[in-house]
């Protein structure tokens, strides 16, 4: 066959997850008394927004993009509001470590401040919480360069309880 006639195979963009992979889940229990929702942020792409119901879970099957260090982020925030603050929920597996690496950020400020926040891997890595009414959330980033990073065995489970749990 010549070089000419023979079809090459497109390579894998190398942003495309790893279906392979141990992966958990991560589970958004809104226990408030009002509708939150989510955007889910890909590398380099955004999935759109969904609600999540006031006593309700709302559960996004983890994604590994085969620890190239591309994380997702889950952007939480009430369903009514005119702010542009949120949550995220962030995390990233690394293959070559068998972790997942994950935390909760407050760059963008906190919309739920007057509520008790929890981000906890099942116990198998530390939790991140926020008190209520807690102006400044220690576990969590609430600047670039902080370190609040948290890890757990990859394929852990991650809950995020909002108004308690």
């Amino acid at each position: 066959m010549s070089l000419a006639t023979m079809a090459l195979a497109a390579p894998l963009p190398l942003s495309a997850p790893l279906a392979s992979r141990d992966t958990g889940l991560v589970n958004i229990h809104n226990k408030c008394t009002f509708d939150i929702e989510v955007d889910t942020a890909l590398p380099g792409s955004d999935s759109g927004t969904e609600s999540i119901e006031a006593n309700s879970t709302w559960t996004h099957q983890q994604i590994n993009y085969g620890g190239l260090g591309q994380g997702i982020s889950l952007k939480v925030r009430p369903t009514e509001t005119d702010s542009d603050a949120i949550v995220q929920i962030e995390y990233t597996i690394n293959d070559d470590m068998s972790l997942t690496f994950y935390d909760l950020s407050l760059i963008n400020g906190n919309p739920f401040e007057d509520y008790v926040q929890n981000l906890t891997a099942n116990g198998a890595g530390a939790d991140v919480v926020c008190a209520q009414g807690a102006q400044i959330c220690a576990d969590a980033y609430r600047w670039a360069d902080q370190v609040a990073t948290k890890s757990a065995v990859a394929g852990t489970n991650l809950d995020f309880y909002l108004c308690g749990q």
